[in-house]
């Protein structure tokens, strides 16, 4: 049998194996296309959910910041309402506050700081003043106990604690209580 085709058979080959490669470039390219959306698709999802938690944690610690700061602030807050309160109450039994700081001030010898000064009163209204610190030596903590008991401005000084800080430091932590605040003209402060 004769082949009646005109059109010569080589040529309908190569056309399909033509159309057979632009189907295969295409299923390549869609392909390609295909996993570059798998793979750029978690990839740009996990970038953007890091984005949104370092954000969000940027946040919690700007709330925490925020938090801590008012919690300082109510604090002091807090400290200052006391201190007022505690000033006004020493006010009422006439204690004069600055002459007593005055008093330890002058007593002072420069190598002893305060870390505390506390200024309160008992039931019965006798002024009791505690002093917390660290000096040098020994010798100026015994100066400022001498001082202040040879100025009479106390009728009581307690030395409460003389603790070394650590072996190889040379400083002291003291504890001072005093009692019995006399104004600088002799009378007895109550």
């Amino acid at each position: 049998m004769k082949d009646l085709n005109l059109i010569p058979k080589s040529y309908i080959l190569e056309k399909k194996k033509a159309a057979k490669r632009v189907y295969m470039a295409v299923g390549a390219a869609a392909a390609c296309v295909l996993l570059l959306v798998m793979i750029g698709g978690p990839l740009g999802l996990k970038y953007s959910l890091k984005a949104q938690r370092d954000s969000l944690e940027a946040k919690i610690m700007a709330t925490d910041n925020y938090v801590a700061m008012e919690n300082q602030f109510n604090r002091i807050n807090n400290m200052y309402k006391m201190r007022e309160e505690e000033g006004k109450k020493l006010s009422r039994y006439g204690i004069d506050v600055p002459a007593i700081i005055d008093s330890i001030e002058k007593a002072t010898p420069e190598k002893l700081f305060f870390t505390n000064l506390s200024v309160r009163t008992d039931n019965n209204g006798s002024v009791l003043v505690t002093l917390t610190g660290i000096s040098s030596s020994m010798e100026d903590i015994a100066s400022f106990v001498n001082k202040i008991r040879t100025d009479g401005c106390f009728g009581s000084v307690t030395i409460g604690a003389v603790n070394k800080e650590a072996a190889a430091s040379a400083q002291y932590d003291f504890n001072i209580s005093m009692s019995g605040y006399r104004k600088k003209d002799g009378a007895k402060q109550n």
